[in-house]
């Protein structure tokens, strides 16, 4: 039973190495204010300290009582603000416009490939446009990414989900997180933020330029 639990547990992180490479996601990194992200999958919770298995191997991260905690949540075409990064599922409309299905807003400390992709899967045929919105004007969203501008229409049922607050207890093993942490003077990392991250989009290789 435990060396199926490893295995499965190591099937997930290979998996999350995959993923993170398919989308562009940065490997744990440090900022100007020595601020790091990382993401994987929670593997192992003992108290305040979360095991996270990562692209480049396993982080352990401590939370405190100034951990914030964000899910995705539902949102509406009425929280889209120019500036956000966004991920769109686009389905293409007889005329060559692409009518957004499904709009993810995403989290400060995700960074995603940007650009547009065809996708696989359960939307295959569809495209995703991870891009910086530029403007809304009524029904339409401009987006800008890599020097390329996309024109994407919002429907009444086009599906938004966005960061919203979330607690510690929303945090359980296996789920798939970004963390934002730093490393404190007795060589420990702190957890400033935990995102709490819904299952990414299944893409296609990439193709020619768009």
């Amino acid at each position: 039973m435990r060396a199926s639990t490893r295995a499965l547990r190591w099937l997930a992180v290979v998996a999350v190495a995959l993923l993170t490479a398919w989308l562009g996601i940065a490997p744990p990194a440090a900022s100007q204010d020595d601020q790091r992200v990382a993401s994987g999958i929670v593997e192992q919770m003992a108290g305040n300290r979360l095991t996270i298995g990562t692209s480049t191997g396993t982080l352990t991260v401590e939370t405190t009582p100034s951990t914030r905690y964000e899910k995705e949540g539902p949102g509406t075409p009425q929280d889209l603000r120019p500036g956000q990064r966004v991920g769109v599922t686009g389905q293409p409309s007889a005329d060559g416009e692409l009518n957004a299905v499904h709009v993810r807003v995403f989290p400060d400390a995700l960074n995603p490939f940007m650009g547009q992709r065809a996708m696989g899967g359960a939307n295959l045929g569809n495209l995703m446009t991870n891009a910086t919105i530029t403007s809304i004007d009524g029904d339409i969203l401009l987006l800008s990414a890599a020097g390329s501008t996309y024109r994407i229409h919002l429907l009444p049922d086009t599906e938004v989900v966005m960061p919203v607050p979330a607690t510690a207890g929303d945090v359980q093993e296996n789920s798939r997180v970004a963390v934002t942490y730093r490393q404190r003077p007795d060589g420990m990392f702190e957890a400033l933020v935990i995102n709490l991250l819904g299952q990414p989009p299944e893409l296609l290789p990439p193709g020619p330029p768009r």
